[in-house]
């Protein structure tokens, strides 16, 4: 269903559109003034892989991959100087909870010192810097700790990236959702607010039936082998969606869900021609608490459809990658957010800019 496209670093704003918050809390003990809502929102056209998404504070740095075998391809976008980095080959990269840097790897590039060791890619947000490391460790699902801003954790390793010493320790006890007020999620992985050790990570269950009417959604924290899981949230009881994408802030969970034409939770996989709106919605996993923050249609686009999201570090930008339903012409908006007839280009990234009130619990 997904195409990589050619690399276009021509910038264009084309909107910026007042929104709020649509919903009322999923729970009754929630408080609307914990949650956020989309003050405003801007599009771009920019590369969009169908693999990894990530964004730095702003959306300022852009990393994306995608594609298939050979023409497997990563990008990293700096909007800054329109320029980008290409030609790596990894798959997840994150940004550091203080923005500075962002760590991936490039599987075709040797290690001078010992080709059989990983290289790691360090790149600094503020200068652009790109930096090589040789490490025993393979970096497929890195991720940066909440609490120390330069250790990254990878199978069970810490690594100090300013000076590459990896730590060992080994695995943390049973998970409990009786402790999870003790939990932080960032990176994809829950960690123990008393250790500052990683403890689980998130996981999505999907079952349907054989009209590909979804019968069980649940977002869940499973220990790193998978074999202990609990659910945090059911995903039906908020609303009749198909979660496509997911990614953890904290005590935050933002996931993003394609309602169908037909009203019910229907799995839309390589069937985007189904979807009828896509919602955004954030859970509190520390209360269970659950709102809806954001709907696609309020940006009144036709023949497209989110198919990924990206949060950033300060959790104030949400990045969604928009593709189109055929190849058919495509509506851009004016700046007063009028539909207009005529594209002048391909989707890219609808950026989103997140208020959150005083009070909620972000720090």
């Amino acid at each position: 269903m997904h195409h990589i496209k050619p690399l276009h670093l021509c910038l264009s704003f084309i909107a910026l559109i007042c929104l709020t918050g649509f919903i009322q809390p999923a729970l009754s003990q929630s408080q609307p003034s914990d949650f956020p809502h989309v003050a405003s929102s801007e599009s771009f056209y920019a590369y969009v892989g169908d693999v990894s998404f990530s964004i730095s504070n702003n959306a300022q740095n852009i990393f994306t991959c995608g594609g298939f075998g050979e023409s497997f391809r990563c990008h990293l976008w700096r909007r800054d100087i329109d320029e980008a980095i290409t030609g790596l080959d990894s798959v997840e990269a994150y940004w550091s909870i203080d923005n500075s840097h962002l760590i991936t790897m490039d599987k075709d590039y040797k290690c001078p010192s010992n080709t059989e060791l990983y290289n790691l890619i360090l790149f600094e947000t503020q200068t652009g810097k790109l930096s090589r490391h040789c490490s025993s460790i393979p970096a497929w699902r890195d991720n940066w700790s909440p609490f120390q801003a330069h250790k990254l954790y990878m199978f069970h390793h810490l690594i100090d990236t300013d000076t590459f010493q990896e730590t060992y320790f080994s695995s943390p006890p049973k998970l409990s959702t009786n402790d999870i007020s003790r939990y932080w999620g960032y990176g994809g992985l829950f960690w123990n607010l008393n250790t500052a050790l990683p403890v689980g990570e998130i996981s999505l269950t999907v079952k349907d039936n054989l009209q590909s009417i979804i019968t069980q959604s649940q977002l869940r924290i499973c220990t790193r082998d998978g074999k202990d899981c609990q659910t945090l949230l059911d995903t039906l009881t908020v609303a009749p969606v198909d979660v496509f994408d997911y990614k953890l802030y904290k005590n935050w969970i933002l996931w993003g869900g394609h309602l169908s034409r037909t009203g019910q939770a229907l799995n839309i996989e390589n069937r985007p021609d189904d979807i009828a709106d896509t919602a955004l919605y954030l859970t509190n996993f520390h209360t269970g608490v659950t709102q809806e923050i954001f709907r696609f249609s309020s940006l009144g686009q036709s023949n497209t459809y989110v198919n990924k999201i990206a949060w950033s570090p300060d959790e104030k930008s949400i990045a969604l990658a928009i593709e189109e339903l055929d190849s058919g012409l495509l509506p851009t908006l004016s700046l007063d957010g009028t539909p207009m007839p005529t594209p002048t280009y391909p989707p890219g990234i609808v950026l989103l800019h997140l208020v959150w009130p005083p009070d909620a619990n972000t720090d």
